[in-house]
């Protein structure tokens, strides 16, 4: 059963776990609480009516998509998942990415920032240069120490200093694997 919105095709909870059991390792444990976030994340991507699969980039996706043949980015080094191919074999800590301003229509990363550390800011501010829509999950919980090899959360007053004072047009709490945030930067006044 696919969902289906024109020719978007969102991924099922059926694809989900199916999915997860084809990819194995310990990334896909949990399952129901990684199936609530990606479902969340998926029905704030319904609302935009968005119309073609490659208007979407998915970062980081250890093969999960959340939208049949969206354009991903991700890095040769890091997690190795049959049919990895991503639009993009770009390391996302390095500044500037290689994608033309305003390229996507949505820009996607599910509990993937925490891992871009020293360059959560800098990739923060280029998704917003790439797209007109971003959706984030990501844990809320913060060391006060930087560490460059352990992953940290990213708080919402972090996330709204690096936006000139603009909050996420939604926020939506995913229990214990931090919130969603979604940002319209379809207005070009912002």
């Amino acid at each position: 059963m696919i969902q289906q919105n024109n020719k978007i095709q969102f991924l099922t909870k059926e694809q989900f776990f199916q999915t997860a059991k084809e990819i194995g390792g310990k990334h896909w444990q949990h399952l129901n609480g990684r199936w609530y976030y990606h479902h969340q994340a998926i029905e704030v991507l319904k609302s935009l009516d968005i119309y073609h699969p490659e208007d979407i980039l998915e970062m980081g996706t250890v093969g999960m998509q959340l939208v049949k043949n969206s354009h991903t980015i991700d890095f040769s080094e890091g997690w190795n998942f049959t049919g990895k191919n991503p639009t993009y074999n770009h390391n996302a800590k390095i500044i500037p990415w290689p994608i033309e301003d305003k390229r996507y229509d949505v820009f996607i990363a599910l509990r993937v920032f925490q891992h871009l550390q020293p360059k959560q800011k800098e990739a923060f501010l280029e998704a917003k240069r790439i797209a007109k829509h971003i959706i984030l999950c990501i844990p809320i919980e913060s060391n006060d120490k930087i560490s460059f090899t352990k992953p940290i959360g990213i708080k919402l007053s972090q996330l709204i200093e690096w936006n000139e004072g603009v909050k996420p047009n939604k926020i939506i709490e995913t229990k214990d694997w931090g919130n969603i945030y979604y940002w319209d930067f379809s207005d070009t006044t912002q």
